[in-house]
């Protein structure tokens, strides 16, 4: 299971333990939503990535995921940390109305 996010645990996707990107990019932005300027390390320990055998969250997945949100508009980049855009709170309270 992936930590708390928002409050509440949510199994991870079906496929071999591991997060979908959709479910990342939603943890992703509740947890921007949470606690906003986190940098990738600190977005990746906040969604719950299992840590490498050097005790670090791996970034480079979060990384990847995070600037792909923010070319969509979802999250804003400032300097290396990031918080969530007013169309990302949109699209979370979107998708809580219809959950």
């Amino acid at each position: 299971m992936s930590p708390a996010v928002n409050g509440s645990f949510r199994p991870l996707s079906r496929t071999h333990g591991k997060t979908s990107d959709v479910d990342l990019d939603e943890d992703l932005l509740r947890a921007l939503r949470n606690a906003p300027d986190r940098n990738v390390d600190q977005l990746a320990e906040a969604v719950g990535l299992p840590k490498t055998n050097f005790g670090r969250a791996p970034s480079s997945r979060v990384r990847e995921r995070v600037h792909a949100l923010v070319d969509e508009g979802l999250v804003e980049e400032h300097g290396k940390r990031y918080r969530i855009s007013e169309a990302g709170r949109r699209l979370l309270a979107v998708r809580a109305e219809r959950a």
